[in-house]
């Protein structure tokens, strides 16, 4: 979406590596590693699938992506979403016996980096439908949010998964030293798992060491710390 763009004009950006923008996709056995999506509303650093069809996406891995928002006016909000895989609208099969690592959702950790909410540091699913979520392992990735004196209170949501869709269920999923890291007054939402949507059920999941940490905002404003492992505002 352009990093070179003025404040005004810096370009949507879907999916570093693949965008997939109302077609049908499958993956299986792939590794998907150092990629990144950069520009206004990011989503996906690695994978995008907006208003079609994921058939699945199984025995992958995703380590180190990204997704950045470029910064722009001191009054607007630039939010990102989806460091690895960003689901929005999608009707969504399976993902199973995925590697979720080291992915970043919002801005990088220098101080003072503006940005605005920031969610799903591994996976996000925005609307839409996903029958499963299986198998597989969300570790260290993070949802920082960024913000600056004029654009506060930016949410840090799911430092692992952040849904606000339609999950079937979530079976044998392992959560460990994910973050969700609000800014500038903002909440940090669910470091595991954050929900604002439905998920039908969680089978045998695991959370490790997971943190949810509000921000620290003008005048020493401290947003909320809620769910630590999974903040559900939704249903579960």
């Amino acid at each position: 979406g352009g990093p070179e763009g003025g404040s005004q004009t810096a370009g949507a950006a879907r999916g570093g590596a693949v965008a997939s923008l109302g077609g049908s996709l499958e993956i299986v056995g792939s590794t998907f590693s150092g990629n990144e999506v950069i520009g206004f509303d990011a989503r996906g650093g690695a994978v995008a699938v907006e208003a079609g069809d994921l058939r699945a996406i199984t025995w992958s891995r995703f380590e180190g992506n990204r997704a950045s928002p470029v910064p722009v006016g001191p009054f607007l909000s630039n939010p990102s979403s989806g460091g690895a895989i960003a689901l929005r609208e999608a009707n969504a099969g399976s993902l199973a016996h995925l590697l979720i690592a080291g992915n970043l959702a919002g801005r990088g950790a220098a101080a003072g980096a503006v940005g605005g909410s920031a969610s799903g540091g591994g996976i996000s699913v925005t609307g839409g439908h996903l029958k499963e979520l299986r198998d597989s392992l969300f570790s260290a990735n993070i949802a920082r949010a960024g913000g600056n004196w004029n654009l506060a209170y930016s949410a840090g949501r799911g430092g692992g998964l952040a849904n606000s869709g339609f999950i079937d269920t979530i079976a044998r999923a392992t959560y460990s030293a994910n973050r969700a890291l609000g800014d500038w007054g903002g909440v940090g939402l669910g470091g595991g798992l954050d929900n604002t949507g439905e998920i039908g059920r969680i089978v045998a999941a695991s959370m490790f060491a997971n943190s949810a940490e509000g921000g620290l905002g003008a005048h020493l404003v401290q947003g909320d710390s809620l769910g630590g492992g999974i903040a559900n505002l939704g249903s579960i």
